[in-house]
């Protein structure tokens, strides 16, 4: 005969499934560039695109909400789906002394501003990656953010008053993002 297990708890259990939890602090960027700022900068480059990786200090899983549809029948109001949208995405920057890894940013910011023959912007939109990382740093999954261009880069605040490392956020606007295992 079969014990019932519902609604008793067990700490090993509970263990077993929830196995330490994610971390926070596990996860990797490494930006991509669209290839006309890789071009421009390529004579003056203090870093690779790789290594910038080791400048993100934050970023946050994006976002997405489902818009509430909401149906009159006979007196009730049935609530659906609707529209999904995606808010935008930043990431927080340590900067290094020669402001390098920003001006990689600005560079990209600076392209988006120049037109094609019908004056619209040309190339400058690219896939960005980030990955949540394992204990031993395998990745677990990994998020694409397609057609992604810095809507933003925020100011640097400079203070003599402070001896923290000088930081800033560039914020992404994107058009959709997929998870993948």
């Amino acid at each position: 005969m079969e014990k019932d297990t519902r609604g008793t708890f067990s700490l090993n259990t509970f263990m077993g499934y929830f196995q330490g939890g994610a971390r926070s602090h596990l996860f990797m960027y490494i930006p991509q560039f669209p290839s006309k700022v890789i071009d421009t900068i390529e004579g003056e480059k203090p870093y690779s695109n790789a290594s910038i990786q080791y400048f993100v200090r934050a970023t946050s899983l994006p976002e997405s909400t489902i818009e509430e549809m909401v149906l009159t029948f006979r007196g009730f109001d049935y609530k659906l789906g609707g529209r999904r949208s995606y808010s935008d995405w930043t990431l927080t920057f340590n900067s290094d002394r020669k402001y390098g890894v920003r001006n990689f940013f600005e560079i990209w910011m600076n392209k988006i501003a120049e037109k094609d023959n019908y004056g619209l912007p040309k190339d400058y939109m690219n896939t960005q990656s980030f990955q949540l990382l394992d204990y031993d740093g395998s990745t677990v999954r990994t998020i694409n953010l397609y057609n992604a261009w810095p809507k933003s880069i925020s100011p640097i605040t400079l203070d003599y008053s402070s001896q923290d490392i000088a930081q800033f956020d560039v914020t992404f606007s994107y058009s959709y993002y997929d998870i993948t295992v």
